[in-house]
């Protein structure tokens, strides 16, 4: 992510004690993981289920 190429926004944001991912939606209790959703679904256009596993449910 260092490359000037490869520079774009990460947009996560909190909600509800809960950081949300600006692309698929999926909440997080931690920032870090809403960061690292949002980044892998900007890379690939797709989910990844290892990251996602870590997202809230909505009640």
């Amino acid at each position: 992510m260092n490359d000037a190429n490869n520079l774009y926004l990460l947009l996560v944001i909190q909600d509800d004690d809960a950081w949300i991912g600006n692309v698929c939606g999926f909440k997080y209790n931690e920032r870090l993981w809403a960061e690292k959703c949002e980044d892998y679904c900007k890379r690939h256009q797709a989910c990844s289920f290892e990251i996602i596993k870590h997202a809230v449910k909505n009640h």
